[in-house]
């Protein structure tokens, strides 16, 4: 269902559709919906559907139009129910044609159980996931983190010194940029319109439920396979927020081979199964800076490169990454999520799933020495283009792409 913008006409039917209305779309459709709020069916199809056609070069009266599309941008669009039962449509791009339209007395309500298993949702979630999978790769999200000297500042994260790249957006919500000296990876969120920076939670495991937080997750084993589905050993997400006034930083890790068995936590529900974490720790070694405004919020956080499972990171290294934003209204409940890289990181509504990590559908970070800045869309003089995909090439599915 896309681009309906017009209601055609309204009608009620004998049998067992009842009243129901038809929408036009501007991609060649025109839906039946029922009054209740179903989708019924199509009168015309979407122009990009296989079965369907455009209006035949010429045509007698009588002539079936069965898999009609109206086609893009057809916008005087009528349907109708006359006084002795029949139906009609009026449409035509160049023409004015009266088509009647049969079939209604055929629709049938139903009714039954539909059974939702643990199995059917992973087959679901699998299938999703693959599809997603294939966008990301598609998109192939890049961001570059900048080798520095020093200590970095608000004003030079943000204002384009020291020789930083331009860092990457989720639009109209937020900006993000990363650098790294010998020490610290230095994290940077510019967000706007998401609520305050804010969190009224009193159990650190669950900050991402209890309202505002940035985020940062990143794959630190250089070795570990691209394509791995479900996080390994070096796979780690980093939540800070203001909690109780208070700045917070929250590290979890799903693997953590040795980690104390007291700093384990998982969390389970009927619909979104288990996710489990071998270590979630509140950390007192990350620095947080923070900063408020009318219209949002910016977070500076200078986070040890050890923490994060991280030596030094060599010129033109790629790991898998991503970073998000967790929005609130009140303080008190997370109401939003939107990530850079994974599209499908948006629910509120079930905890296991907000809490699980995706590395499949994380995006990638570059680590460069400062002096090998590119601008935005440029590619080292000397490699090709196709080199630095082949370098990013990771994701399941690509051979087939």
């Amino acid at each position: 269902m896309t681009n309906q913008f017009g209601i055609s006409g309204h009608a009620t039917d004998a049998g067992a559709l009842g009243e129901f209305f038809v929408i036009h779309a501007n991609t060649g459709q025109m839906n039946i919906w029922t009054a209740d709020g179903l989708l019924a069916g199509h009168i015309t199809y979407h122009l990009r559907d296989p079965r369907s056609h455009g209006w035949p070069a010429e045509y007698k009266r009588g002539a079936p139009l069965d898999g009609l599309t109206l086609g893009q941008e057809h916008f005087h669009h009528y349907f109708c129910k006359t006084s002795d039962g029949k139906y009609y449509i009026v449409a035509g791009h160049n023409h004015i044609s009266i088509v009647e339209v049969r079939g209604f007395e055929r629709f049938k309500r139903i009714g039954g159980e539909l059974r939702i298993t643990p199995e059917l949702r992973d087959r679901t979630l699998q299938w999703e996931s693959a599809r997603v999978r294939r966008q990301v790769f598609a998109r192939a999200p890049v961001i570059e983190c900048t080798r520095v000297d020093g200590r970095m500042t608000f004003d030079s994260m943000m204002n384009d010194r020291d020789g930083l790249p331009v860092g990457a957006s989720i639009d109209r919500l937020a900006d993000f940029r990363m650098a790294c000296n010998d020490k610290y990876l230095y994290l940077c969120w510019n967000v706007k319109n998401a609520g305050p920076l804010k969190n009224g939670g009193d159990d650190f495991h669950r900050y991402f439920k209890t309202g505002a937080a940035v985020d940062f997750q990143i794959g630190s084993d250089p070795g570990a396979d691209p394509s791995r589905t479900k996080p390994v050993a070096g796979d780690v997400r980093l939540l800070i927020t203001v909690a109780r006034g208070e700045p917070a930083a929250v590290l979890y890790r799903p693997v953590a081979p040795g980690a104390p068995k007291a700093q384990a936590w998982q969390t389970t529900t009927p619909a979104g199964g288990t996710t489990a974490f071998d270590e979630v720790v509140k950390l007192d070694n990350v620095r947080v800076d923070t900063r408020s405004g009318e219209d949002g919020y910016a977070v500076l956080a200078a986070v040890p490169l050890e923490t994060l499972g991280l030596k030094t990171p060599a010129d033109d290294l790629v790991l898998r990454m991503d970073w998000g934003v967790l929005s609130t209204e009140d303080g008190n409940t997370t109401t939003a999520r939107a990530y850079w890289a994974n599209p499908m990181a948006v629910g509120t509504t079930d905890e296991p799933t907000e809490a699980r990590m995706a590395p499949d559908l994380w995006g990638h970070v570059r680590f460069r020495p400062a002096a090998a800045r590119l601008a935005p869309g440029a590619v080292e003089p000397g490699k090709r283009k196709e080199d630095l995909e082949d370098l990013l090439n990771g994701a399941p599915g690509m051979d087939e792409e």
